[in-house]
């Protein structure tokens, strides 16, 4: 029973550890943004990790591999608690600068003078109306 509440609790400290370093603007890895991000959905997730975790140990015990049963709840919680302290350790993201686009280089010249073609365009000659 021990090793369950270990699980669970190495599970809720995964939650809050992703939680504050997606607060500190640094990438998921391992899951998308948006699901780390929502945090019912999230909460959900690691629900589920604890629940399978503790299916995976059922079954390992009702077949008889009581070690096997015990060193699956052991890698749990140390993969979650090592990956915790990682997710604590991790510095804030730099700030990126935006990207410049070769267009947006462009605009300013259209802008001043659209009397002026872009390069690559061709001026339509349209027909003029005779009266």
């Amino acid at each position: 029973m021990a090793l369950f509440v270990g699980v669970a609790g190495g599970r809720a400290l995964d939650y809050a550890s992703s939680q504050h370093f997606r607060g500190k603007g640094i990438n998921e890895r391992l899951l998308s943004n948006s699901l780390v991000d929502n945090r019912p959905l999230f909460a959900a997730v690691e629900a589920a990790g604890t629940a399978g975790s503790i299916a995976v140990a059922y079954l390992l015990h009702r077949t008889g591999h009581h070690k096997m049963e015990r060193w699956v709840s052991i890698v749990h919680i140390s993969v979650g608690v090592g990956g915790s302290v990682r997710n604590y350790l991790l510095r804030p993201a730099p700030p990126q600068e935006p990207r410049v686009r070769r267009l947006d280089l462009l605009e300013p010249c259209v802008r001043e003078s659209p009397s002026l073609p872009l390069r690559g365009s061709r001026r339509l000659k349209l027909p003029r109306k005779q009266m």
